[in-house]
């Protein structure tokens, strides 16, 4: 994380019952980059709520723990920012137990009403969330909340590369 000075990483621990917690912890006080918050468990979209209010910078991702992300992510999605998009989408790779298929961030290219509707394949300006949330509670939050996103978005960009994983 060190070649990225402007990357901050918000470890959210929604009531884990596990030791991701300690592991986190030990992450915040171990990189600078990297900061420890800690609530009472509200589930996915609450944690995600929490942390955009500790967010320092002009854009935000949202990363699941259990997930990877591409070694090129960080460079990759930063050469983006600099064109100031109000948001960056791209591919995800799945993998099941035999094998594993890309999932295209956008269908058609030009048609940014046809994007996968997960939160975790795109990078957005933090300003949008100044209209809305992530609902809680919900199952399949992020497909409703992905949409009514879209409204505010004026300027967009598609990477035809699965970056998350």
């Amino acid at each position: 994380m060190g070649n990225f000075p402007n990357v901050q990483v918000l470890l959210i621990n929604d009531g884990s019952q596990d030791h991701s917690g300690e592991i986190a912890l030990n992450f915040s006080e171990t990189y600078e980059q990297f900061n420890y918050y800690e609530k009472e468990n509200g589930g996915l979209s609450d944690a995600r709520n929490y942390g955009l209010q500790f967010v320092e910078y002009d854009y935000v991702a949202f990363l699941d723990s259990d997930d990877l992300v591409d070694e090129s992510y960080f460079s990759v999605l930063l050469n983006y920012i600099n064109e100031r998009p109000d948001l960056i989408i791209f591919d995800l790779k799945i993998f099941n137990k035999n094998h594993q298929y890309i999932v295209s961030g956008l269908e058609v290219p030009d048609n940014l009403w046809s994007v996968q509707p997960n939160a975790v394949n795109k990078v957005y300006k933090r300003a949008l969330f100044d209209h809305l949330h992530f609902p809680k509670g919900l199952i399949y939050e992020d497909v409703g909340t992905t949409y009514k996103l879209l409204y505010y978005v004026n300027h967009y960009i598609y990477i035809n590369k699965p970056l998350y994983l």
